[in-house]
């Protein structure tokens, strides 16, 4: 899936272009698939940032994703607890991609 993401972006791609892109998951879980967009970029491209953010319903998903967050030097106020369907935790921010899996 984050392969389908960056496909059609060659700034990002592109090797020591140092771009700095966002990324949204509305669905976070654990942090799983944002953690796969970083490091999928940093192969590809090891000077370009990617933005992590993500929101997640699950409280102990979300402490989890949080955790994994700072582990990685992310910003942790960058993930917000809530339904995103019904409390959007960033109603004034727009992301450069965003990813969420369907149950």
């Amino acid at each position: 899936m984050v392969n389908l993401v960056f496909i059609e972006d060659d700034d990002v791609l592109t090797p020591g272009n140092a771009v700095v892109r966002t990324i949204y998951d509305p669905t976070a879980g654990t942090g799983g698939m944002l953690s796969v967009a970083a490091e999928h970029l940093a192969e590809h491209n090891p000077a370009a940032r990617l933005t992590l953010h993500g929101q997640e319903l699950n409280d102990e998903s979300y402490a989890i994703c949080k955790a994994d967050m700072l582990i990685r030097g992310q910003a942790v106020e960058n993930i917000v607890a809530g339904n995103t369907l019904s409390e959007d935790g960033f109603p004034k921010k727009t992301f450069d991609y965003m990813l969420a899996k369907a149950l």
